[in-house]
């Protein structure tokens, strides 16, 4: 028994409509969505380093310290990034404690004795929507750890750029020496 194959394009014209929404989210969140006060492009922008196509030592060494410097503050953004998650996630538990204790404490004394108290999964639930919008900002604490922690590897890739570019240079630079030397040998210098 042989399974019939759909062309492509009939398993991509189902992913259209959601691609659609997507792509208006991702321009939404590019425009408007702000990462420590500033857009995605803006942080872009301000991250971006130029590596000219004629590099030389002189070049490399200011693009070194410039990678330095952005370096620095991408991580130490990233840094500050991951505290106010660490923060948030630990004030968020104690909400979620006071609001559970609460909704436990609120029961007991509506119930009086003898009767039962909703079930566990219930009271959590409850206690979840209470404290909803805190729990929410956590999700956007992750999005700008993960946002920085982007910008740092991209750093650490432009600096193992830059470490190729140099060590291409060395090495061309020893050939040219050797080439010079082989060069001064053979006319008898």
């Amino acid at each position: 028994m042989t399974e019939e194959v759909k062309p492509p394009s009939i398993e991509l014209a189902t992913l259209k409509p959601s691609k659609k929404i997507y792509e208006q989210f991702t321009q939404e969140f590019r425009e408007l969505y702000l990462i420590s006060g500033k857009k995605a492009d803006e942080w872009q922008s301000h991250f971006q380093l130029q590596i000219p196509p004629d590099c030389d030592s002189t070049t490399l060494k200011e693009l070194d310290t410039q990678l330095a410097g952005m370096f620095e503050e991408a991580a130490f953004l990233k840094t500050m990034a991951d505290c106010r998650l660490q923060a948030y996630k630990t004030s968020n538990a104690s909400r979620y404690r006071e609001a559970y204790a609460s909704l436990v404490q609120s029961y007991k004394e509506e119930s009086g004795p003898g009767k039962r108290l909703p079930a566990k999964d219930t009271l959590q639930v409850l206690a979840e929507e209470q404290i909803g919008s805190s729990t929410d900002g956590i999700v956007h604490a992750e999005i700008e750890l993960a946002f920085f922690k982007g910008i740092v590897d991209k750093l650490n890739t432009l600096r193992k750029i830059i470490e190729n570019i140099s060590l291409n240079i060395a090495i061309e630079g020893k050939a040219l020496h050797y080439q010079s030397f082989l060069s001064k040998q053979q006319s008898g210098e």
